[in-house]
């Protein structure tokens, strides 16, 4: 959405939030958020994935954001490159000062002669990830993002706070955001802590989205403690075929449960029966461009998880991200 002359990439809407007040940036529609199970009712407010973007046509531009999460920072590239970030306190607005670059020229070139996705006169503001986001003030003579400005493709991901990004540290550290730089695409990140329940509405709403080119859809850690194998598989279901209908030409790639926890417990035959009916449904919808990848080959390295034995370190979401990005790409180059 447009703001201002200002991109507010990756934010369907602001919204009243009673935690925080008005102006809270949310990635989804909220007649949609408040539909859905109460984790993403929570989550979709945070601002994963969410940037402001935009050309400075002064000598400066002025934002100012308040963020409530207790963890967090907010990064400032022109670009591609990374340029400031900013530590956060909740509750405390943030003003980010942004000027001209010294080196900008060079950058510029550096960009153009290495191909680099965009463009180093746009700046982005990378909000965190973790907690809700309030723009309060926003100045400056600016002018929105040019389309030649950004990757020519997008990549929708839908999954849980693996997704979203939980212990990825910094907002652009998640595998979700690493695996769009390495592919050299956009990322609409739709990642919900806790809230991945694959809900009828929600593939609705996806199947319903055009400003996407291909999509990861991380599904089942979530409701592992929530259903049954079959109340899963049922869900999977609509969702994955719901969003393959409506775009038959567009590759749909569905990852099943990470390696886990549970996944060291021999006596747990959860896990597998979560993967398998995620392999059963690619399969039922037989098209050559929805494709299964099993989670647990793309996080090989266990000392790549935290101590809760569910989310991915630093390490372990770099890992993700190279495997995925590879897994994708070899993929999509295949003749169909």
């Amino acid at each position: 959405m447009l703001h201002r002359k200002a991109e507010l990439y990756n934010v369907a809407e602001m919204i009243d939030l009673e935690a925080a007040g008005d102006r809270v940036l949310s990635r989804l529609p909220d007649a949609l958020r408040r539909s859905l199970n109460p984790h993403a009712v929570k989550s979709a407010p945070r601002s994963a994935g969410c940037e402001i973007r935009f050309n400075l046509k002064g000598e400066q531009a002025r934002v100012v954001i308040e963020h409530g999460s207790e963890k967090s920072l907010v990064e400032v590239y022109r670009g591609p490159f990374l340029s400031t970030w900013h530590p956060l306190t909740p509750g405390r607005p943030c003003e980010i000062s942004v000027g001209r670059e010294a080196l900008a020229p060079q950058l510029k070139d550096l960009a153009g002669r290495a191909d680099l996705s965009y463009d180093p006169d746009l700046v982005r503001i990378i909000l965190p990830h973790l907690g809700w986001t309030r723009l309060l003030e926003l100045e400056g003579d600016l002018a929105p993002p040019r389309p030649e400005q950004t990757p020519a493709r997008r990549c929708l991901m839908y999954g849980s706070s693996i997704t979203h990004g939980y212990h990825g540290i910094r907002p652009s550290g998640s595998y979700a955001m690493l695996t769009a730089r390495r592919l050299g695409v956009d990322l609409i990140n739709l990642g919900f802590g806790g809230g991945a329940w694959m809900e009828p509405q929600l593939a609705d709403y996806i199947a319903g989205r055009t400003d996407w080119d291909f999509a990861i859809l991380e599904m089942g850690i979530n409701v592992i403690r929530e259903m049954e194998a079959a109340d899963f598989e049922a869900r999977v279901d609509y969702f994955i075929a719901r969003i393959a209908a409506a775009h038959p030409e567009k590759w749909l790639f569905c990852i099943d449960v990470f390696s886990f926890r549970d996944d060291f417990d021999p006596a747990l035959a959860k896990p597998e029966l979560f993967r398998q009916a995620v392999r059963r449904t690619v399969r039922r919808v037989n098209s050559k461009r929805v494709v299964h990848l099993d989670g647990r080959r793309l996080l090989t390295d266990f000392g790549g998880l935290t101590t809760d034995l569910v989310h991915p370190s630093p390490d372990g979401m770099a890992e993700m991200a190279d495997r995925l990005a590879g897994a994708v790409s070899r993929r999509m180059e295949k003749p169909v």
